[in-house]
């Protein structure tokens, strides 16, 4: 009798913890769900919907990837002077990629991994309005592990989120080389931060 109950016991807590890995899965499967997906970056053509500028590298790579098997690595050099290096997506590239109208959404977020040796302090900057509005923001960025940069829309202060038009992370003059890996940029519903 004490076998059967035992053996009871340990099936209802298998039982348990599935249902509970179920009700973890549901909960990411909604948080992704009020995820829209920009790019994941998988193929080398995906560079190609970007503006890179000002000596910067970039490759698809298969390494910290969060989203998918690949990311795209980002080489920024030293000592770059005034040219502001980094990756954007202007005009027909960012029509290309993001909706024009941002109003339907909370948040804007790209999943990153900086390889460089310490952390960095990037420039993230918005424009609409044929770049007569800007908005921007120092984001830093954590060295040797997977982070999210994010930024509210209700933060970006002074554009026209209903025509969006440009957006870049970009470094100033820095003394070594700057190396990070971006991957899956999502904007985030509305609803899904009301809940």
């Amino acid at each position: 009798m004490s076998k059967i109950l035992s053996t009871f016991l340990v099936l209802l807590l298998a039982a348990g913890a599935g249902f509970a890995a179920d009700d973890k899965k549901a909960a990411g499967d909604k948080a992704k769900a009020n995820e829209e997906m920009i790019t994941s970056l998988e193929e080398d053509g995906d560079i190609d919907s970007f503006d890179i500028d000002a000596g910067v590298e970039a490759t698809i790579e298969a390494k910290h990837s969060t989203v998918g098997k690949s990311s795209m690595k980002i080489v920024i050099p030293e000592n770059s002077g005034d040219k502001w290096p980094g990756i954007g997506a202007f005009d027909q590239k960012f029509t290309s990629l993001f909706p024009e109208d941002w109003t339907p959404y909370s948040e804007i977020w790209i999943d990153v991994f900086n390889e460089s040796e310490t952390p960095i302090k990037m420039f993230w900057k918005f424009k609409s309005d044929g770049h007569t509005k800007q908005f921007g923001k120092d984001v830093s960025i954590p060295k040797g592990k997977p982070y999210t940069i994010k930024m509210k829309m209700k933060d970006i202060k002074n554009v026209n989120l209903a025509s969006m038009m440009y957006m870049k992370l970009f470094v100033g003059n820095m003394p070594v080389p700057t190396i990070i890996y971006i991957d899956n940029i999502r904007l985030i519903k509305k609803e899904a931060a009301a809940k």
